[in-house]
């Protein structure tokens, strides 16, 4: 009995930390990519300062309580397509703690900031 009941309690768990940015401009990602200079790139919609801002708190999964993870990338901040890089907010409620994880294709960089 208790051991259906840590597989049920792990299963939620793993539903709930799946992270899926849905692509906000998939049309405008396809265009830097095949863009052959940065001259072409510049050309794009891509020249006004809101293009260049990501605001976090007002993506939908951001929240404090209990915690997120807000990630910038090519899926949801067109501008940094092709760089390589994803940019997170981490917002770790009380007693929060993130589950162990690694990234087999890259590494973490992390600057803790308290409020």
């Amino acid at each position: 009995m208790l051991l259906k009941l840590a597989l049920v309690c792990l299963g939620n768990l793993v539903t709930s930390i799946c992270c899926i940015d849905v692509t906000v401009n998939s049309i405008l990602d396809a265009e830097i990519k095949v863009a052959s200079s940065q001259l072409d790139k510049m050309n794009l919609p891509l020249n006004n300062n809101l293009t260049w801002f990501f605001d976090f708190t007002t993506q939908p999964h951001y929240t404090y309580t209990p915690g997120a993870v807000v990630n910038a990338d090519a899926a949801t901040f067109p501008a940094s397509t092709n760089y390589g890089m994803t940019m997170a907010l981490i917002n770790l409620g009380p007693c929060g703690m993130l589950p162990p994880h690694y990234h087999p294709r890259g590494t973490n960089l992390w600057w803790q900031l308290r409020v």
